[in-house]
């Protein structure tokens, strides 16, 4: 047998040297992995009020676990957010933490309602859903 030139530790040590550092994940302004687990997340609880269920699918019928699942992933998103706040401010300001996600949040709110309005009354109009009675 030819030996690799590779021990266990060393496997170990150059996996480790890849890993991000707490100082890399304090700083981090974007975490692509849980955006992507978001997106999962809130594709499964769609799926799930589609009532489209598959046979051998059982993830479909689980969607409103998903919701749990997206609600943990944001309050770790937060907590670095408050984190970070503290350190940079020595304090957390939750009145300024408040306004500045609710004017991020508020407008696209407002696009998504805007949309569904304008699709109800295209689509539906003339059904007990498209009227504003």
């Amino acid at each position: 047998m030819k030996p690799t030139g590779h021990t266990p530790g060393m496997r170990n040590s150059r996996l480790a040297s890849r890993l991000p550092s707490y100082e890399d994940y304090r700083n981090a302004a974007f975490f692509a992995s849980l955006d992507g687990l978001r997106c999962i997340s809130i594709l499964a609880v769609i799926w799930h009020h589609t009532g489209i269920h598959t046979s051998g699918l059982n993830l479909a019928r689980q969607g409103y676990l998903d919701v749990d699942l997206f609600f943990a992933i944001s309050g770790c998103l937060i907590t670095a957010l408050l984190l970070r706040e503290r350190d940079r401010f020595g304090s957390i300001s939750l009145r300024d933490f408040y306004i500045r996600h609710t004017l991020s949040i508020f407008p696209l709110y407002y696009a998504v309602v805007l949309t569904y309005g304008v699709l109800v009354l295209a689509l539906e109009r003339g059904t007990p859903a498209g009227s504003f009675k």
